[in-house]
């Protein structure tokens, strides 16, 4: 029976298929570079998203001594090419994130 049982789980899992999609960060470009001191930069970021769309948040900040300092962040969205203005000199960690877990947590 223990054999039956295997068997028959092998052949479902066989027919059946998992197939799982996130959302990833395509390319991050930049628009408008900063020039001399005091310039502010943009910047444009590509998402690759599921089918159908899946509603999420981009963040870009820093990480000063393992902690991440939020500089700016989109509403939810389902939007592929997110423009973000207005930076100023200084590596930055963009994050896509689902803000309803991102912000419970």
């Amino acid at each position: 029976m223990k054999k039956l049982l295997i068997l028959g789980f092998a052949v479902v899992m066989s027919i059946c298929s998992v197939k799982t999609n996130a959302q990833s960060i395509q390319s991050v470009s930049i628009t408008t570079p900063i020039l001399c001191f005091g310039d502010l930069a943009n910047i444009n970021i590509q998402v690759n998203q599921t089918s159908p769309p899946t509603i999420l948040k981009v963040i870009v900040g820093y990480d000063i001594f393992g902690t991440f300092i939020p500089i700016t962040s989109t509403n939810n969205t389902t939007v592929t090419n997110i423009n973000v203005p207005g930076l100023a000199a200084q590596t930055y960690t963009v994050r896509i994130v689902d803000s309803v877990s991102y912000y419970a947590t």
